[in-house]
């Protein structure tokens, strides 16, 4: 499992769980899946691997890399509750992604966390996902588990902040982001 990052009590909030998630996706180091509980782990994973493998077949690769601090990974962190899940992912060489090319990559991304929580969360529960590359986010989807398109799509990661609710229930069963 990955290593847990303390968030105090007093910055609990959403936020700043949000925060400490995306500090998790930075680089390889600490492994390619994360998650607030075991199952949501399990579900980055599955996000992680299923997205290097489309990668690989769909898209040429970009130029080489002298420093790629993801050894080529999806660096995934999966925020999972009853009714909702958001996956945070850093996308590897995400800037030399372009126009169609990246709009094609979201899409991949929508329809591959549709297939990776369909057995974990019931249709219409949200989901959300945040593609970014090694500062920005290029994609933002949030929806319903079951939809194929997302309802909103922007680059804006305020839009995955309602994921991270500001108490976790059930802080046995769940790892702080």
């Amino acid at each position: 499992m990955d290593a847990v990052e303390e968030v105090s009590p007093a910055d609990s909030s959403g936020q700043a769980r949000f925060a400490a998630a995306e500090r998790k996706i930075v680089g390889a180091s600490l492994g390619v899946a994360h998650g607030n509980s075991e199952e949501a782990h399990k579900l980055a994973e599955d996000f992680s691997g299923r997205m290097k493998v489309l990668r690989e077949l769909m898209f040429t690769e970009g130029e080489d890399r002298i420093i790629e601090i993801t050894d080529g990974e999806f660096i995934t962190y999966c925020e999972l509750h009853e009714d909702r899940c958001a996956f945070l992912v850093h996308v590897p060489a995400y800037r030399d992604f372009k126009g169609e090319a990246k709009e094609q990559l979201a899409s991949l991304a929508w329809q591959t966390a549709q297939r990776v929580v369909e057995e974990t969360l019931e249709e219409g529960d949200q989901l959300g996902i945040g593609m970014k590359g090694t500062f920005l986010y290029g994609s933002v989807m949030v929806g319903s588990v079951g939809s194929e398109t997302p309802t909103s799509s922007s680059k804006e990661k305020d839009l995955l902040i309602g994921f991270f609710p500001d108490e976790v229930p059930d802080l046995e069963s769940e790892e702080e982001p």
